[in-house]
C-alpha cells in the first residue's frame, strides 16, 4: 500500500496485520481519485480549499492520499485498537498529527463541515448509514458535503432518506457511491 500522487508520492504506508481493516488497495485508490479530481474541476476548486474527512479510516491511506493531494488538515476518526495504532504509525510516517481513538456513532463537534467525507465502514453492517446522521448533528456533514461510500460491490448498500446517490463505480471488489444530502427528484 502506498501514497499514490502528490507531495508524498510512493511512499509506503503500514498496512494492518489483522483482517478485521481491509485498506483500499492501490487500483481502487486510484479509480476514486480520478473521480474526486473529476468532482473537484466541476467545482473549480483546488485541492488546497477542500477539507477531507476520513470516517472509519483504518490505516488511513484515503485520508493520508488525499493530504498528499493539498488538502491542508484532513480529519480522521477510528476507533478500532489495533487500527488506530497502524493509522498512528501512517500519520506519523508522512509526519501528521496523531489521532486518539474517535467513534464515528458519537463524534465530537466538528470545527466546520468538510467539503468531502469518505466512509469505509466494515461491509454489510450497516455502519456508515447509522454514522451519517451522527455526523450531521456534530456539524461534520452539511447540505454541500460530498460524502463516498466506499462497500462491496457484492451486497451493495441502500442509500438512506434523506440522502441522493449522484454516482456510484465499481473499482474491483468495491463499489464507490457518491451520495449528497437531499431528496430525489
Amino acid at each position: 500500500m502506498r501514497i499514490i500522487s502528490g507531495i508524498a508520492r510512493g511512499k509506503k504506508l503500514f498496512s494492518p496485520t489483522t483482517e478485521a481493516t481491509q485498506p483500499t488497495m492501490d487500483r481502487a485508490k486510484e479509480t476514486l481519485f480520478n473521480m474526486l479530481e473529476s468532482w473537484r474541476l466541476k467545482e473549480g476548486k483546488g485541492w488546497g480549499q477542500l477539507s477531507f474527512l476520513d470516517v472509519f479510516a483504518g490505516s488511513g491511506s484515503i485520508g493520508i492520499e488525499a493530504w498528499s493531494r493539498g488538502v491542508k488538515s484532513p480529519y480522521f476518526m477510528e476507533n478500532d485498537a489495533d487500527a488506530l495504532k497502524v493509522l498512528n504509525q501512517n500519520l506519523a510516517l508522512v509526519k501528521l498529527p496523531k489521532i486518539t481513538a474517535i467513534d464515528a456513532l458519537n463524534p465530537p463537534l466538528a470545527p466546520r463541515a468538510v467539503s468531502i467525507a469518505f466512509m469505509d465502514a466494515p461491509y454489510g453492517q450497516g455502519l456508515w448509514a447509522a454514522a451519517l446522521p451522527k455526523l450531521i448533528q456534530a456539524g461534520w456533514i452539511d447540505n454541500n458535503t460530498l460524502i463516498v461510500v466506499e462497500t462491496d460491490k457484492k451486497a451493495p448498500e441502500i442509500v438512506p432518506d434523506g440522502f441522493v446517490e449522484l454516482k456510484e463505480r465499481a473499482a474491483g471488489r468495491n463499489l464507490f457511491l457518491f451520495i449528497k444530502q437531499g431528496d430525489a427528484e
